[in-house]
């Protein structure tokens, strides 16, 4: 059975870190049965605005009869936080039938409303229906009702997770970003945040990916735009991989790129990711890892000029997990 196991500030490697303040364990989630596959997502945000983070936990396999991988129900579980912080679910979301696969992709999406409290979004695909984008608003009376919804055909395709992206065009409201791939070629779409969330095209990179990312990471060159990186890996015999940097703008001109890790001709096999890095260097300015793969991990500092040479680069010559475990889970029970 796969547990979840919550400890403030987790930061996953492979190798050993050393911390000089001791991390306690806070909780423990189990999932309800075998194969439920509970954390195949995780989000974390202050979705009722107390002012504790609450955990958002999925589990795509799970079932009303103990779960079978042939038939992928799905629930979503919502955790509260509060001092002390437990490991009892306040209230769930759940898959009505079969083959949703519920709890795949959960995210905190910052504010897309701009009322001072953070979003919750999860994207699903309803088998033989449609692929789905599904938007909460956080609110002090939270509850499941689904704010935003957004279909995509359900013909030849699978939809991606919803992530954060920042407020990418300054104008107060916090955007979002999803892909969907349709034949094994990706559309990628942004999610504009406003009064009234709009869905807009960005565009196909027309490669038969097997693995892609588009994430936000924070005004990196400190002009009042949050920009954002997009990477996307070839699928076999390939395997090669590339990740591109992009400045956010007010909307009115394409988006200026920058290619920071290329192998298309190399050969060489990562999932690519672009994620905040927070403050790495102490400056008060954002951070950004460029880069997070098995066995490297890259950091840009905040700078007015974004080039391809990071500052920071982790290795483990073992090898080790793709970089989507490095997470901040925030502050859960003060």
């Amino acid at each position: 059975m796969k547990h979840i196991f919550l400890l403030l500030s987790l930061l996953i490697f492979t190798t050993t870190l050393c911390a000089d303040n001791y991390m306690d364990l806070l909780a423990t989630m189990e999932g309800e049965h075998g194969k439920s596959q509970v954390g195949e997502g995780v989000a974390v945000l202050d979705f009722n605005d107390d002012g504790y983070d609450d955990v958002v936990v999925g589990s795509p396999k799970w079932g009303p009869e103990g779960g079978n991988e042939e038939y992928h129900w799905g629930r979503i579980y919502f955790y509260l936080g509060g001092d002390p912080f437990d490991a009892d679910a306040d209230f769930t979301i759940t898959s009505p039938n079969a083959n949703w696969n519920l709890g795949s992709h959960v995210a905190n999406i910052g504010d897309v409303n701009n009322d001072g409290i953070e979003d919750f979004g999860f994207t699903y695909r309803e088998s033989g229906n449609g692929n789905f984008v599904n938007i909460l608003y956080g609110s002090t009376q939270c509850d499941t009702v689904v704010d935003f919804t957004y279909k995509l055909p359900w013909t030849s395709s699978w939809i991606g997770p919803i992530t954060w992206m920042g407020d990418i065009n300054n104008d107060g409201y916090d955007d979002a970003a999803f892909w969907i791939n349709v034949d094994w070629t990706f559309d990628y779409y942004l999610i504009w945040g406003g009064d009234t969330l709009s869905v807009n095209y960005f565009g196909n990179f027309g490669l038969s990916s097997y693995a892609t990312r588009i994430h936000g990471v924070g005004d990196v060159n400190d002009d009042g735009y949050d920009d954002f990186e997009m990477g996307y890996n070839t699928q076999y015999p390939d395997w090669s991989f590339r990740n591109v940097f992009y400045y956010g703008n007010d909307g009115s001109a394409p988006y200026e790129q920058v290619i920071l890790c290329d192998s298309l001709s190399t050969h060489n096999y990562y999932i690519p990711a672009g994620y905040p890095a927070g403050d790495f260097n102490g400056d008060g300015k954002d951070d950004f890892w460029g880069f997070l793969g098995y066995n490297l991990k890259k950091v840009w500092f905040n700078t007015s000029v974004i080039d391809t040479i990071p500052d920071l680069i982790f290795q483990n010559p073992g090898g080790g997990l793709s970089g989507d475990n490095a997470i901040d889970y925030g502050d859960l029970n003060k």
